[in-house]
């Protein structure tokens, strides 16, 4: 992407630019990991760092990935390999717990969540429960359609005055009214 004064990269300068001038690129700045931690732990629990690592784990970030990010910083910053950053990441984490332990914070380190794995049986329970919420939506609507009926035949019940309701084929739920509520098809009235 050119700039209007010129001043933008020549396209494909990347491919012929020195990689050399990279940190990564260049000798770590340690080569022990025993040196690297004792810097690093002096870094970590200073005041301004320890308040920002504290914020981030105050803040629900889990440790494991306060951790991912300094070790990949110093990655890129040349100060050690990626195979020494690999080799700091546990030592960077528990220094990190013992530092949200001192401060009395709720932390959480990262790998106390299961992950979920969803196998032929969850998505078979699944489709079965969407059926059934498909029934109890039929049922609803039929209940629906019903409910006037029902209603009238509650208050006939309620009323004294009401004849008696010997099984006529309009007042007699327990049999037709009700079954066809939980066969999900109404029976058109002729």
């Amino acid at each position: 992407m050119m700039f209007s004064d010129g001043s933008g990269p020549i396209p494909g300068e990347n491919y012929t630019s020195d990689t050399k001038s990279y940190p990564w690129h260049q000798p770590p700045e340690f080569s022990n990991v025993a040196d690297a931690l004792d810097k690093m732990a002096i870094k970590l629990s200073s005041p301004k760092v320890a308040r920002s690592i504290m914020a981030f784990a105050e803040a629900g970030f889990p440790l494991t990935r306060i951790t991912q990010m300094i070790v990949m910083e110093g990655v890129a910053q040349g100060k050690w390999t990626v195979d020494m950053g690999l080799l700091l990441a546990g030592p960077f984490c528990k220094i990190m717990e013992i530092m949200c332990d001192s401060y009395d914070l709720e932390y959480t380190i990262g790998i106390e969540e299961e992950d979920e794995y969803h196998t032929g049986a969850f998505f078979k329970n699944q489709a079965e429960l969407e059926t059934k919420s498909k029934q109890a939506t039929n049922i609803y609507k039929v209940v629906k359609q019903e409910l006037p009926a029902i209603q009238e035949a509650a208050e006939e019940q309620e009323d004294p005055a009401a004849p008696d309701q010997g099984g006529t084929e309009e007042q007699d739920l327990g049999d037709q009214g009700f079954a066809q509520m939980m066969s999900g098809t109404p029976e058109e009235k002729e």
